[in-house]
């Protein structure tokens, strides 16, 4: 690891939260595409003033069912909705969990005793309250920070990745809102009364950091892995039933995204993908795997992404979370780390592989420990070629670039891993297999043939798809292997394979899928029972 003395080095970089440094980085790792205020009003049943009375006590047996920091607070005022009582439990994702291991969800708001909030909730079923996309959904009240010394509304999205957002505002400004203003609008809008809005402010980045000052409470967090020191890889897996909107379900684009990171030379990350799992548990509660979990199955994540079109919505896209030791010291040693996407993301994705590519990309980025190099509000403006071609950047780009390392990532990553090897840790996979055919030799068999282009694996998986199922390996071939017959079929159905090759390194990606249908007539299903797909 970096010494002190290299860090303060690098000043474009705004990576690690080192205590040592003056503006402390912040670790950050989830994806939002914002949308309008409108949007966010109309998607939260309940919009309130409140102010924070105090921090509760956590509860692990939830209704979330995960480890949660709670908060009491006193409702000012109901804009939307209804809430029983003049206080609310606010329940925000992360905190300690009872097996000494606690979870941090990166764009999950931290709050203080006396802070006046604007919030956009949806409730759990025990009556207490969430806020609707994490921090999206907090604002913070400050009182006199406007141009004008009037009170305005912001909110902290620093530990947020913003892979798109409509409207824009001037470079070097940040986009806050007159508060007062803002509360009458959103009472409006509740009360059926539609409005152009007319709150919308522009502060001066640098007046924004003292703002921020005021309200902002997250504590910088220095993490690492301890394994790659030892030269031990970090093994993930993907959720077996992959990304929705993507041709591959995302598979192949996870992986593209892990290896930007290992072969980056001078650096000794070894990430592995052990391929695809059954492992669901996500943020619920540590088990002992990385995972990459579309869908959001347990509702770890508030609402859902919002789809106006393909390619187009607002919402979280995936969030991020790292388990480590409760009160451990700096650096932190990551036990395990999760990224789980969210319910309708796909839409967004929309059959665009660098789009994946990226977001993957950099939400493994922050499981590295990196934070981002430039264009939030405490990063600063991304002023230079340098910090403006990282992929750590706060604001995604938007030119299908894919899982492309800059020079800033690769000066940041160097300060937690960096070792002088000069070759990348992790090593590099096998090449992909191409040209995949397959023809149907008879009733119950076919037979594949492919261009071998991984040079020293170890060894070729075969995955097979029924109408109506999934791929699922099938075979495990030696390395080397060109082809295969499968039997086993059933007559006149139409199969779909692909294979991959694998070393210590790692998987390749897969090759294209091909097709085949058996001779024959398919058997009849039994009179009132529809035919089963495969769905293992």
């Amino acid at each position: 690891m970096a010494s002190r003395s290299t860090l303060l080095r690098l000043p474009l970089l705004a990576l690690l939260a080192a205590a040592s440094l003056a503006a402390p980085g912040r670790l950050a790792a989830t994806s939002v595409v914002l949308g309008t205020d409108a949007e966010l009003a109309d998607q939260a049943p309940v919009v309130a003033e409140a102010t924070v009375i105090a921090q509760e006590p956590p509860a692990f047996s939830s209704s979330s069912g995960l480890p949660t920091t709670d908060y009491r607070l006193r409702v000012e005022r109901v804009l939307k909705g209804r809430v029983a009582g003049g206080s609310l439990r606010l329940r925000v994702l992360g905190g300690p969990g009872p097996d000494g291991l606690t979870l941090k969800i990166w764009g999950a708001p931290e709050l203080s005793a006396g802070e006046a909030l604007l919030l956009f909730l949806v409730a759990y079923a025990d009556g207490s309250y969430r806020p609707v996309h994490l921090a999206v959904g907090v604002f913070h009240r400050v009182a006199a920070a406007g141009p004008d010394g009037q009170p305005v509304a912001v909110r902290d999205l620093s530990e947020m990745e913003v892979v798109d957002a409509r409207g824009g505002f001037t470079p070097g400004t940040v986009q806050v809102r007159d508060y007062a203003r803002f509360v009458e609008w959103l009472a409006d809008r509740a009360g059926g009364q539609e409005r152009a809005p007319d709150y919308q402010l522009e502060l001066p980045a640098a007046d924004f950091r003292q703002v921020q000052e005021k309200f902002n409470y997250l504590g910088g967090l220095e993490q690492r892995w301890f394994e790659f020191d030892s030269g031990t890889a970090v093994h993930w897996t993907m959720y077996e039933a992959g990304q929705p909107g993507l041709a591959d379900l995302g598979f192949n684009e996870f992986q593209v995204a892990m290896q930007a990171w290992n072969t980056n030379p001078g650096t000794d990350v070894r990430y592995v993908y052990d391929g695809t799992s059954s492992f669901t548990a996500g943020f619920q509660h540590p088990d002992g795997h990385n995972t990459l979990l579309p869908g959001d199955p347990n509702d770890d994540l508030p609402g859902s992404f919002t789809c106006t079109s393909p390619g187009n919505g607002n919402g979280i896209l995936g969030a991020g979370g790292t388990w480590f030791p409760t009160n451990a010291p700096s650096p932190i040693p990551i036990r395990e780390a999760d990224i789980v996407m969210q319910d309708g993301a796909g839409c967004w994705f929309n059959d665009d592989p660098a789009r994946a590519e990226q977001v993957f990309a950099h939400e493994l980025g922050h499981s590295l420990g990196l934070g981002h190099s430039c264009g939030d509000s405490l990063t600063g403006a991304c002023n230079t070629p340098t910090k403006d071609g990282a992929l750590m950047r706060a604001v995604a780009h938007n030119d299908n670039r894919g899982a492309t390392l800059g020079d800033d990532d690769r000066a940041g990553i160097a300060t937690l891993y960096g070792t002088g090897k000069g070759s990348g840790g992790g090593g590099s996979p096998p090449a992909a297999p191409s040209r995949l055919t397959a023809n149907a030799v008879s009733a119950s068999a076919i037979a594949l043939a492919w261009k071998d282009n991984g040079s020293g694996a170890t060894q070729i998986d075969v995955e097979r798809k029924a109408p109506g199922g999934r791929f699922h390996q099938i075979q495990s071939l030696p390395g080397g292997a060109r082809s295969s017959t499968v039997t086993g079929l059933a007559a006149g159905v139409a199969y779909s394979f692909r294979v991959r090759a694998h070393d210590s390194a790692g998987y390749s990606g897969y090759s294209n899928a091909a097709g085949a249908t058996t001779s024959g007539n398919p058997m009849p299903a039994p009179v009132g029972q529809p035919s089963a797909p495969d769905t293992q």
